[in-house]
């Protein structure tokens, strides 16, 4: 889920100059998966001025970025181009309008964060606003490329991006595409060693005393060729060539 936090509506244009490569990277995505590369899009308009137009929360925040994604006749082919995008890259897109804070929060440096320095109106926007992000029924399992992702598996991802972006330039579409394809490899790597050793330590715990030599070596093919399975079942990104480097790494498993 993305927040993205704007001083006023209009800024809205700025959105095109950074989206632009994430909708660039969503295209090869699709292309690659069939599947749309990203799930929840939540926009945040942060002072918002003209409530006479579009009304306060999720409602009025709707109308605005329908308007905003119209594609109009006569509209720049580029404009139109990335409007398309953003709608085939996201499952889901939604907006919110929250007012100004109040001149207490805003102007005065002290302002320690109290309640009673707000003005209610933004408060009773964010009593809204915050259950769209936090509350259980929101919260959705994080999906890259069609597959469901783990905690342990974004944090592959993150190592893999911020190799990516850790440069002084704008990465490439193609360099995050195959950020994710590496990543999701070793995501598929590491599930199928967790299955194999699972299933190794539960066929040596069921035995007593011990395997002979020759159980051992079949409970190791046979939990093995689960793992490869498991590896081989999982969805991944970056083609046969990239992932037969890792399926190597699942057929060179070891019980020793």
């Amino acid at each position: 889920m993305r927040c993205l936090l704007f001083e006023n509506a209009f800024i809205v244009k700025r959105l095109y100059t950074n989206t632009n490569l994430f909708t660039k990277y969503g295209c090869l995505a699709i292309e690659e998966t069939g599947n749309k590369p990203f799930q929840k899009l939540q926009f945040l308009v942060r002072d918002w001025s003209y409530p006479y137009e579009a009304n306060y929360g999720s409602g009025g925040g709707r109308k605005i970025l329908d308007k905003i994604l119209e594609i109009s006749d006569g509209m720049h082919p580029e404009l139109a181009t990335l409007r398309k995008h953003i709608k085939s890259c996201f499952t889901d897109m939604e907006c919110f309008l929250m007012p100004h804070p109040g001149f207490k929060v805003s102007t005065n440096p002290d302002f320690d964060g109290r309640l009673s320095d707000m003005e209610d109106t933004f408060k009773i926007c964010i009593e809204q606003f915050l259950p769209m992000l936090l509350s259980a029924e929101n919260i959705i399992q994080k999906e890259i490329g069609g597959a469901k992702v783990k905690v342990k598996d974004l944090v592959r991802y993150f190592k893999c991006y911020m190799e990516v972006f850790n440069g002084d330039d704008i990465p490439q579409p193609k360099s995050i595409l195959a950020a994710t394809a590496e990543a999701g490899n070793q995501s598929a790597v590491a599930a199928a060693k967790e299955t194999y050793h699972r299933l190794l330590s539960a066929a040596c715990q069921a035995t007593e005393p011990y395997l002979s030599v020759e159980e051992l070596e079949q409970e190791h093919q046979r939990c093995k060729a689960e793992a490869m399975e498991k590896f081989m079942n999982k969805p991944k990104m970056g083609g046969n060539e990239l992932s037969e480097q890792y399926r190597i790494q699942v057929e060179q498993v070891s019980c020793q």
